[in-house]
Protein backbone atom coordinates (compact mmCIF):
# COMPACT_ATOMS: atom_id res chain seq x y z
CA UNK A 1 0.00 0.00 0.00
CA UNK A 2 2.94 2.08 1.03
CA UNK A 3 4.59 1.90 -2.45
CA UNK A 4 0.82 3.00 -4.19
CA UNK A 5 0.98 6.03 -2.09
CA UNK A 6 4.35 6.59 -3.27
CA UNK A 7 3.95 6.21 -6.69
CA UNK A 8 0.77 8.51 -6.68
CA UNK A 9 1.84 11.22 -4.51
CA UNK A 10 3.20 13.38 -7.38
CA UNK A 11 -1.04 13.57 -8.11
CA UNK A 12 -1.84 14.37 -4.93
CA UNK A 13 -2.66 17.99 -5.05
CA UNK A 14 -4.76 17.15 -8.02
CA UNK A 15 -7.08 14.16 -6.77
CA UNK A 16 -7.64 16.34 -3.77
CA UNK A 17 -8.87 18.86 -5.91
CA UNK A 18 -11.06 16.95 -7.65
CA UNK A 19 -12.69 15.17 -4.59
CA UNK A 20 -13.46 18.16 -3.37
CA UNK A 21 -14.97 19.30 -6.72
CA UNK A 22 -17.16 16.29 -7.43
CA UNK A 23 -18.16 16.52 -3.91
CA UNK A 24 -19.44 19.45 -4.20
CA UNK A 25 -21.07 18.46 -7.57
CA UNK A 26 -22.38 15.61 -5.41
CA UNK A 27 -24.58 17.96 -3.24
CA UNK A 28 -26.42 18.89 -7.10
CA UNK A 29 -27.35 15.00 -7.62
CA UNK A 30 -30.39 15.51 -5.37
CA UNK A 31 -31.69 17.93 -8.18
CA UNK A 32 -32.91 15.17 -10.39
CA UNK A 33 -34.94 13.57 -7.77
CA UNK A 34 -36.29 16.72 -7.00
CA UNK A 35 -37.13 17.01 -10.19
CA UNK A 36 -39.16 13.94 -10.98
CA UNK A 37 -40.85 15.02 -7.35
CA UNK A 38 -41.64 18.37 -9.17
CA UNK A 39 -43.28 16.24 -12.19
CA UNK A 40 -44.95 13.56 -9.93
CA UNK A 41 -46.19 16.58 -7.49
CA UNK A 42 -45.88 13.71 -4.58
CA UNK A 43 -43.09 12.28 -2.80
CA UNK A 44 -44.42 8.95 -2.26
CA UNK A 45 -42.13 6.31 -2.05
CA UNK A 46 -38.72 9.16 -2.12
CA UNK A 47 -37.11 9.05 1.57
CA UNK A 48 -36.08 12.66 2.41
CA UNK A 49 -33.30 11.57 4.67
CA UNK A 50 -30.33 11.89 2.19
CA UNK A 51 -31.63 15.46 1.47
CA UNK A 52 -31.71 16.32 5.34
CA UNK A 53 -28.13 15.29 5.55
CA UNK A 54 -26.95 17.14 2.18
CA UNK A 55 -29.07 20.00 1.26
CA UNK A 56 -31.80 22.42 2.05
CA UNK A 57 -35.04 20.65 2.18
CA UNK A 58 -37.54 21.67 -0.40
CA UNK A 59 -41.58 20.46 1.09
CA UNK A 60 -43.58 22.32 -1.35
CA UNK A 61 -45.43 19.28 -2.19
CA UNK A 62 -44.58 16.92 0.94
CA UNK A 63 -48.27 15.82 1.86
CA UNK A 64 -46.73 14.69 5.48
CA UNK A 65 -45.29 17.28 7.35
CA UNK A 66 -44.17 15.26 10.29
CA UNK A 67 -41.60 12.93 7.75
CA UNK A 68 -40.20 16.48 7.09
CA UNK A 69 -39.78 17.87 10.54
CA UNK A 70 -39.25 15.13 12.98
CA UNK A 71 -35.75 14.17 10.77
CA UNK A 72 -34.51 17.48 10.64
CA UNK A 73 -35.34 18.43 14.47
CA UNK A 74 -32.93 15.34 14.92
CA UNK A 75 -30.38 16.85 12.55
CA UNK A 76 -30.06 20.15 14.40
CA UNK A 77 -30.02 18.20 17.38
CA UNK A 78 -26.97 16.38 16.42
CA UNK A 79 -25.22 19.16 15.18
CA UNK A 80 -26.29 21.12 18.04
CA UNK A 81 -24.51 18.22 19.74
CA UNK A 82 -21.47 17.74 17.76
CA UNK A 83 -20.61 21.91 18.27
CA UNK A 84 -21.30 21.31 22.06
CA UNK A 85 -18.06 18.18 22.10
CA UNK A 86 -16.13 20.29 19.87
CA UNK A 87 -16.60 23.23 22.32
CA UNK A 88 -15.71 20.90 25.65
CA UNK A 89 -13.31 18.52 24.63
CA UNK A 90 -9.57 18.85 24.88
CA UNK A 91 -8.88 20.14 21.18
CA UNK A 92 -5.94 17.17 20.90
CA UNK A 93 -8.48 15.18 21.34
CA UNK A 94 -11.39 16.85 18.92
CA UNK A 95 -9.46 15.92 15.71
CA UNK A 96 -9.49 11.91 15.65
CA UNK A 97 -12.74 11.34 17.27
CA UNK A 98 -14.65 14.07 15.47
CA UNK A 99 -13.06 12.60 12.31
CA UNK A 100 -14.60 9.49 13.41
CA UNK A 101 -18.05 10.54 14.23
CA UNK A 102 -18.22 12.43 11.01
CA UNK A 103 -17.02 9.64 9.17
CA UNK A 104 -19.69 7.54 10.67
CA UNK A 105 -22.38 9.71 9.52
CA UNK A 106 -21.28 10.03 5.98
CA UNK A 107 -21.44 5.94 5.64
CA UNK A 108 -24.92 6.68 6.93
CA UNK A 109 -25.83 9.03 4.89
CA UNK A 110 -24.80 7.29 2.00
CA UNK A 111 -26.33 4.04 2.85
CA UNK A 112 -29.77 5.94 3.67
CA UNK A 113 -31.34 4.56 0.49
CA UNK A 114 -30.02 1.09 1.68
CA UNK A 115 -33.01 1.41 4.23
CA UNK A 116 -35.43 0.51 1.31
CA UNK A 117 -33.88 -2.62 0.74
CA UNK A 118 -36.74 -4.60 2.47
CA UNK A 119 -39.95 -2.97 0.56
CA UNK A 120 -38.06 -3.05 -2.52
CA UNK A 121 -37.46 -6.70 -2.14
CA UNK A 122 -40.71 -7.52 -1.32
CA UNK A 123 -42.33 -5.21 -4.66
CA UNK A 124 -39.59 -6.27 -6.67
CA UNK A 125 -39.40 -2.75 -7.62
CA UNK A 126 -36.12 -0.58 -7.36
CA UNK A 127 -37.85 2.47 -8.43
CA UNK A 128 -37.76 4.11 -5.20
CA UNK A 129 -33.52 4.13 -5.11
CA UNK A 130 -32.18 7.49 -5.64
CA UNK A 131 -29.68 6.40 -8.48
CA UNK A 132 -28.29 9.76 -8.96
CA UNK A 133 -27.47 10.34 -5.38
CA UNK A 134 -26.27 6.75 -4.95
CA UNK A 135 -23.66 6.64 -7.90
CA UNK A 136 -23.04 10.28 -6.87
CA UNK A 137 -21.82 9.50 -3.73
CA UNK A 138 -20.17 5.84 -4.83
CA UNK A 139 -18.40 8.22 -7.27
CA UNK A 140 -17.04 10.76 -4.44
CA UNK A 141 -16.01 7.73 -2.16
CA UNK A 142 -13.53 5.85 -4.32
CA UNK A 143 -11.99 9.48 -5.41
CA UNK A 144 -11.47 9.79 -1.47
CA UNK A 145 -10.04 6.37 -0.93
CA UNK A 146 -8.10 7.02 -3.94
CA UNK A 147 -6.82 10.35 -1.57
CA UNK A 148 -6.60 8.54 1.32
CA UNK A 149 -4.06 5.89 0.01
CA UNK A 150 -2.01 9.03 -1.10
CA UNK A 151 -2.40 10.46 2.20
CA UNK A 152 -2.16 6.84 3.98
CA UNK A 153 -4.86 8.18 6.44
CA UNK A 154 -6.30 5.58 8.21
CA UNK A 155 -10.17 6.28 8.59
CA UNK A 156 -10.23 7.57 4.61
CA UNK A 157 -9.10 4.33 3.77
CA UNK A 158 -10.66 1.69 6.41
CA UNK A 159 -13.73 3.63 6.10
CA UNK A 160 -14.61 4.28 2.69
CA UNK A 161 -12.98 0.74 1.71
CA UNK A 162 -15.63 -0.99 3.74
CA UNK A 163 -18.33 1.42 2.13
CA UNK A 164 -17.48 -0.17 -1.29
CA UNK A 165 -17.37 -3.58 -0.77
Amino acid sequence: MESLSESLQPYKETVGSIASIVTIGQFFSGAFICRDIYKKKRTDGISAMPFIGGTVMYVKFKNKWEEVYRPSLRGVGLIAALFTYMAWEDPTKVEYRYGLIVTILMLLLMGAPLMEVKEILQKKDASNIPFPIVFAGFFVSMLWLLYGIILMNEFMIVCLWKLIQ
